[in-house]
């Protein structure tokens, strides 16, 4: 109990408390290396080096066929940036268990990172005699395999790997794919990677930038603008959305000058002529934002009962707007300040429930809504979290509508039903819309006013 009490706490982000935990079990039972190497793995987390070493000897000392403690072992050494040390602690985990494929794996990949091409090869044909059909033993071995110049090789092995599940895979076979002047099947491959990780923000510049050079800028956009929403301080998303829609530019709708503020705030709010022509198929909703008022575009969403994320990208920023059925279910942009920063500063939420709440995020495989996590546990109030939510998005889409240009695409995704719905946080869109309407009014006569 206490050892599963403490892994749990650990992966909260609460290291104090299962060093504590872990402290108990050692007590309770000297002789569990397990309970010594789960200690010394919060040790180390919290900069104890000598402490964290000093019960992984002690572990050892109990049970020299232990391999938990070794694997520990790898990781001080690699706090403490001693490579060598890190690969000699894992060479032992691996000798213990040859067939042991997290070790094995693990191996693999520090003998890459150290250059030790030939020596992670050697690793990973011992591995694969063990697992023959497992994706990622295969997906290091094509890695590998590409390292060592064997790319025709590499290439057989990565789709293999990629063919029994190995979503790993797609990513190195697509950039050897296209070192091969295999263009349309490394765009193909760099797609079912984004498929797989798509808020990985180097899998989204592979795909972008190949997209943008075949001038695919709807798609570009849907991938780009996706992965700036989960990566917002990566410049190379930014620069290459740039290449698309402009540089950036810092926006504050207040602060434009009168004449520009009014030409926003007039902005027809009806449809435009080139609105008929927009398909009703969802691959084909995208287009120029200066060609369509966003009001109306929720609108024909709503109409057509959409579910998915409309993306929008300008050089003010970028948006994603959530729908279910053509209702809005969220909003924000790269501009907006967090939900969970808005529910901190307006003292919704304790600071420890926040942090717990983004650490349980970060570590889903799927990461949920961080609000849906929040009241689920229970540490904001529905009726809370619910208004602050419903500010953010009209303040999201009172900000696109300023857009001067850009671009927009909408993808169409069932899983935002799921993703983001909680039937607490259902939102009145119609009110929203109202609110944004009103807002815009007022600023078209505040401007009329100043002329």
């Amino acid at each position: 109990a206490h050892l599963a009490l403490g892994s749990t706490l650990q992966s909260l982000g609460h290291p104090d408390a299962a060093a504590t935990v872990f402290s108990v079990a050692v007590w309770l039972e000297g002789t569990d290396g397990r309970a010594r190497a789960g200690l010394a793995q919060t040790l180390i987390e919290l900069d104890a080096y000598d402490e964290a070493e000093v019960q992984l000897h002690a572990a050892l000392d109990d049970d020299p066929q232990a391999i938990e403690p070794w694997l520990v072992w790898a990781d001080l050494h690699h706090a403490r940036a001693d490579a060598l040390g890190s690969v000699e602690a894992l060479q032992r985990a691996f000798s213990l268990d040859p067939r042991d494929r997290r070790v094995g794996l693990r191996l693999a990949d520090e003998l890459m990172v150290c250059e030790r091409h030939h020596e992670a090869f050697s690793v990973l044909q011992e591995l694969k005699a063990h697992w023959p059909d497992d994706g990622s033993v295969l997906a290091a071995v094509g890695r590998t395999e590409a390292a060592l110049g064997r790319h025709e090789s590499a290439i057989g092995t990565l789709r293999r790997a990629a063919s029994l599940g190995a979503d790993e895979a797609w990513a190195p076979l697509a950039d050897l794919l296209e070192a091969h002047g295999r263009v349309d099947d490394a765009v193909e491959a760099l797609r079912q990677a984004h498929r797989a990780f798509p808020d990985d923000g180097d899998v989204a510049v592979q795909l972008g930038e190949a997209l943008v050079a075949a001038e695919q800028f709807d798609d570009a956009v849907k991938v780009l603008a996706r992965a700036v929403m989960s990566n917002r301080d990566d410049h190379r998303l930014h620069d290459l959305l740039g290449r698309i829609v402009g540089p950036a530019a810092a926006f504050d709708l207040d602060d434009l000058p009168e004449d520009e503020t009014a030409e926003v705030a007039q902005r027809p709010i009806t449809s435009p002529s080139s609105f008929e022509g927009l398909a009703r198929d969802d691959a084909a909703i995208a287009g120029d934002l200066s060609q369509f008022n966003l009001v109306d575009l929720l609108e024909f969403l709503r109409l057509n009962r959409r579910t998915g994320i409309l993306r929008t990208a300008s050089k003010q920023g970028v948006g994603e707007l959530m729908l279910v059925e053509g209702r809005l279910a969220g909003a924000s942009t790269t501009n907006t300040e967090r939900l969970g920063d808005r529910l901190a500063a307006a003292g919704l939420v304790h600071p420890d429930a926040l942090d717990e709440a983004v650490a349980l995020q970060h570590s889903m495989h799927e990461q949920e809504p961080l609000g849906r996590i929040l009241l689920e546990r229970e540490h904001v109030a529905p009726a809370d979290l619910r208004k602050v939510i419903a500010e953010q998005v009209m303040g999201a889409i009172t900000e696109i509508v300023g857009w001067e240009s850009g671009r927009f695409a909408f993808e169409a995704d069932e899983l935002v039903r799921d993703r983001v719905l909680h039937p607490a946080l259902e939102l009145d869109t119609g009110q929203i819309m109202l609110d944004v309407l009103r807002l815009l009014d007022e600023r078209r006569h505040h401007a009329s006013r100043a002329h």
